[in-house]
């Protein structure tokens, strides 16, 4: 089986892009935890804030690259935000 390089670009940028919103994801239950943690105002308003603009700017822009990746290499819509491997 021959697979073009567009196509491996597209692979590699979609697993990429699910590694990016796990890592998002895991960023904000970090966050979160510590601004509820902290005895100190200030760092606790600064992680909260850090925890809202990736729930809520990043988060969703890495989804979208994500889903967008997904539909160009034909996977079924249950499979998309998953990591995928050429050899299953």
């Amino acid at each position: 089986m021959k697979i073009t390089s567009n196509i491996m670009d597209l692979y590699f940028g979609y697993n990429m892009r699910v590694g990016d919103v796990q890592g998002a994801k895991n960023g904000i239950k970090t966050f979160q935890q510590i601004a509820n943690n902290s005895n100190n105002p200030e760092q606790c308003e600064r992680y909260a804030k850090a925890a809202k603009q990736l729930q809520t700017e990043i988060l969703p822009m890495l989804q979208n690259d994500v889903n967008n990746l997904g539909k160009q290499l034909g996977l079924p819509q249950n499979k998309i935000g998953s990591v995928i491997n050429l050899l299953s």
